[in-house]
């Protein structure tokens, strides 16, 4: 039987499409025709994994991918996105790739959809509303394993953002939620006035609702895109270790010459700063690297920083069992440190009880 090229188009930032190569599925063949593919120079690249590393990656996971095979249900993909296989992977991209993270389209029905895409720009309550309407319809607002709900939207003029958002304030676990999605805005607003880039967000309460607007750093105005990926589907086929600390996957990454040493220094500290403040979800699906035209890579924005270890467990505060942590050994990142809780005291639209909570776990006293 004959193979049957995929083609494989990148949208440039200025919105144009190219294409780029091809990949042929039954031979494991990448043809790439220009530079752009994700640390991939152009030629005949034949690969040892199923799929390229960046088609798993582009693929909604959690809940996003969840509502995916909820909401198109002709795609035929399993509920639970840990469980698509290659083949899903591919019909997911191939149909309803035009709008998936990063700015690779696969196959021409991608394209086609792409170039018939308009911005949905309808306001966060709008949006908001619709979804909690849906997943009321589908059976709750979560999804399997304790994954917080978000929705995807489009600015006027194009730019993306990914809105999360609180349950009602009616319950110590919607209050809880509030105020972690105002540390996070904390998090990124200090780490990006220490000089360090990090995702661009806003807070503001909608429905009684507390939500985070966090800006898309792989979308520009018009029709822009930048590549992006998570450290995640990188790691496992490079290294086939999602458990590897981000600090090392990019210290590996650094020696290979993939990435700075300025870069791989700043996922470090980033990494001390998250382990201050009590954030212990650190996986490598929450660190990311940033494309350019030719492919080349260096670390994205740092996004989803806050200290998760107060985040509700089975409908429960787990306060109680948090402990004091060891103060940064770095003087660099204990300034960072500093200036959240500085913060932090002077929001009052965090509560007491959380304040005073996350400042014993930094081994302060709350005054």
């Amino acid at each position: 039987m004959t193979a049957v090229p995929l083609p494989i188009s990148i949208v440039r930032e200025d919105g144009r499409v190219e294409r780029l190569g091809e990949w042929i599925h039954e031979e494991r063949r990448l043809v790439l025709e220009r530079p752009g593919f994700p640390l991939l120079e152009p030629g005949d690249h034949r690969l040892a994994g199923e799929l390229p590393w960046i088609f798993w990656d582009m693929c909604p996971d959690g809940y996003l991918g969840r509502r995916l095979a909820q909401r198109i249900p002709s795609l035929a993909l399993p509920a639970d996105p840990r469980l698509w296989q290659a083949s899903d992977v591919l019909r997911a991209l191939a149909l309803v790739g035009a709008d998936l993270a990063g700015n690779l389209l696969v196959g021409d029905d991608s394209v086609r959809a792409f170039e018939a895409w308009h911005f949905d720009a309808r306001e966060v309550g709008v949006l908001l509303a619709e979804t909690l309407r849906d997943a009321l319809t589908t059976g709750g607002a979560s999804s399997l394993g304790g994954e917080r709900p978000k929705l995807l939207g489009s600015a006027a003029d194009g730019r993306a953002y990914l809105l999360k958002f609180s349950p009602p304030p009616t319950s110590p676990q919607g209050v809880r939620w509030s105020d972690l999605l105002r540390m996070e805005a904390h998090c990124a607003r200090v780490l990006t006035a220490c000089g360090v880039s990090a995702s661009h967000s806003q807070i503001a309460v909608v429905s009684g609702r507390t939500t985070l607007r966090i800006d898309r750093y792989d979308r520009f105005r018009g029709r822009g895109r930048a590549g992006a990926a998570t450290l995640f589907w990188l790691a496992m086929d490079r290294w086939g270790d999602v458990s590897l600390p981000a600090p090392e996957v990019m210290r590996r990454l650094e020696v290979e010459g993939l990435v700075s040493a300025a870069d791989a220094e700043t996922c470090d500290r980033v990494h001390a700063f998250s382990a201050a403040i009590g954030n212990t979800d650190t996986h490598l699906g929450n660190y990311g690297l940033l494309f350019d035209a030719g492919g080349r890579a260096r670390l994205a924005p740092i996004f989803d920083v806050l200290p998760m270890v107060f985040a509700p467990r089975h409908d429960e505060l787990p306060d109680e069992h948090v402990v004091p942590r060891t103060a940064p050994v770095d003087e660099r990142v204990a300034a960072w440190v500093d200036q959240l809780a500085d913060e932090v005291m002077e929001d009052e639209t965090i509560t007491e009880p959380f304040r005073e909570a996350w400042l014993a776990h930094l081994g302060r006293s709350y005054t």
